[in-house]
């Protein structure tokens, strides 16, 4: 498709040199489309496998988030940040993979900030909260 378009640029008599630009152009923008591709991809991969890991129909977890949301309100409970709807995470206080498991007692508010952070680490022992951080 492209050939047919630069070809017809030539044919319209557009400077070769602003061909070639255009060309060059078009190989960068299906260069970033195809690493958006491979991006959209590979993210896809990486939700079906903690979905996966995760061991409950979708329906189940929405079911848990909505029981976490209403004990603890839209807070952060690692920093005490409020946050927007839309914009936390409902965190596995002992994570998944270090034998963590779904019940409503281990799972948490947190913000995205928090819930990065905190990764797959155990609280208290290899994280702590910002909030329990003593000042520097």
């Amino acid at each position: 498709m492209n050939s047919v378009l630069l070809t017809k640029l030539l044919e319209a008599g557009t400077p070769p040199e602003l061909v070639g630009e255009v060309a060059m152009a078009l190989a960068r923008a299906e260069a970033a489309q195809d690493a958006l591709t491979r991006f959209r991809e590979k993210d896809l991969a990486h939700t079906k496998a903690y979905r996966a890991r995760r061991g409950l129909p979708d329906s189940g977890w929405h079911s848990l988030v909505g029981a976490v949301i209403e004990r603890d309100g839209f807070v952060c409970t690692y920093c005490g940040k409020n946050l927007a709807k839309g914009r936390y995470a409902v965190d596995h206080i002992v994570p998944l993979g270090r034998g963590g498991t779904n019940d409503l007692n281990n799972l948490t508010m947190a913000c995205i900030g928090c819930n990065s952070s905190k990764r797959d680490r155990l609280l208290g022992t290899e994280w702590t909260p910002p909030k329990d951080r003593l000042p520097k």
